[in-house]
């Protein structure tokens, strides 16, 4: 009941109107009041499916702790090798192919806001043949980024992905192997 003296009265009035009508007669309206709650229903359902959506998405591109999942995160550009010039007569000088290395041992550090790792990788032939992490000052074990270890050797590149639950690690992962590589290319 309202609280207002003019309105309780004029409930009550329709109270007493409602309950001296006979019962066979047909039903009010429903009041207004219901469609705009079936609106409103109908608008939580389509954002709680586009939030799932967009969340489930989001999960599926991403690597478990394991590096097991679909995510590829952060694909660097294709290298393609740059024309040069050379002038008549002359011979052009002999280029190593993409992605070949001089061999040797190289080291590097990447930084996380978590702490650093240090990444050594042997490259023999012309091409990686180990990665390791060889100092792990992270406040995580880092054996959370062994998955990228062999990734490295897989593509003879920096790795492309990130292992979820180690995003920072795995940066600073990726970052002391570039470093490394950045060194080892001709």
């Amino acid at each position: 009941m309202p609280k207002n003296p003019a309105k309780r009265a004029k409930e009550y009035a329709r109270l007493q109107a409602s309950l001296a009508a006979p019962a066979a007669g047909p039903k009010p309206a429903a009041p207004k009041k219901h469609k705009r709650r079936r609106l409103t229903d109908g608008l939580i359902g389509v954002s709680s499916l586009a939030v799932l959506t967009i969340y489930g998405l989001g999960y599926a591109r991403t690597n478990n702790a394991n590096g097991e999942g679909l995510a590829v995160t952060n694909i660097p550009p294709a290298r393609t090798p740059v024309p040069t010039r050379v002038a008549p007569g002359t011979t052009p000088a002999p280029t190593l192919l993409a992605g070949t290395f001089h061999d040797g041992t190289y080291t590097a550090v990447g930084s996380s806001r978590h702490g650093d790792i240090e990444a050594t990788v042997v490259v023999s032939g012309g091409k990686i043949v180990s990665a390791k992490v060889t100092s792990c000052d992270t406040r995580y074990p880092c054996s959370d980024v062994n998955a990228l270890v062999s990734e490295v050797v897989t593509h003879q590149d920096s790795p492309i992905h990130y292992i979820s639950g180690a995003t920072d690690s795995s940066k600073a992962y990726t970052q002391a192997v570039q470093k490394a590589l950045a060194e080892a290319r001709p």
